[in-house]
């Protein structure tokens, strides 16, 4: 197996684990350098970071280029579940207002910008494009820091300066200390699984 990852935390989660992996340089949003060689792979995940991989283009390529004939591209991704009043409260109170200003920089999933780039592969690179979504999927139970914790590990609020990470910690606290629907001690945080796959036919 081999991991690509950028995120200094999640490289050293990554190496603290007893697999078979190999941490592989490079970024792969930027498609260069990434150490595999050519039709040398099952299947490629793109977990939680697909939305990053700008031009969407040369990141289909380099995803055909590792992999084998009838390999599988798998791109993945857990979103909260806004079913929930509190959670769909706190993705427009603020999570959404935390891209504003950064939505060239700072693609979102929920964009689908991706998508609409995929037309031109299939049927000469890759086939048909499915999906499937699991409901709950993922369900993180905790209190006050587990919420705090997976707001700030986001992408748009790591990527800040210390001081408005700190603004941003300071902002979301409150928000949850002036909600009465949520249980502060033990609260469940829920996900959904949205799932993309498709398989290289040239």
């Amino acid at each position: 197996y081999y991991a690509n990852e950028i995120s200094p935390p999640f490289l050293s989660h990554l190496s603290s684990l007893s697999l078979p992996i190999k941490i592989i340089g490079g970024s792969a949003s930027t498609v260069d350098g990434v150490e595999i060689s050519s039709d040398c792979a099952d299947i490629v995940v793109c977990a939680q970071c697909f939305h990053w991989f700008v031009p969407y283009p040369a990141a289909y390529m380099e995803a055909r280029r590792i992999l084998k004939r009838d390999g599988v591209l798998c791109l993945l991704w857990n979103e909260r579940d806004t079913s929930i009043k509190w959670i769909k409260d706190l993705e427009d109170e603020i999570i959404g207002p935390l891209y504003e200003g950064f939505e060239e920089d700072v693609p979102r999933q929920q964009s689908k910008k991706w998508e609409d780039t995929f037309e031109h592969f299939l049927g000469n690179y890759y086939g048909n494009l499915h999906s499937v979504c699991y409901d709950k999927s993922v369900v993180h139970e905790g209190g006050e820091e587990m919420i705090v914790g997976r707001i700030m590990s986001l992408s748009v609020v790591s990527g800040r300066s210390e001081e408005d990470r700190i603004a941003v910690e300071k902002n979301v606290r409150r928000w949850l200390r002036n909600r009465d629907d949520i249980d502060l001690k033990n609260e469940k945080m829920t996900y959904r699984t949205e799932l993309y796959y498709t398989r290289v036919i040239a």
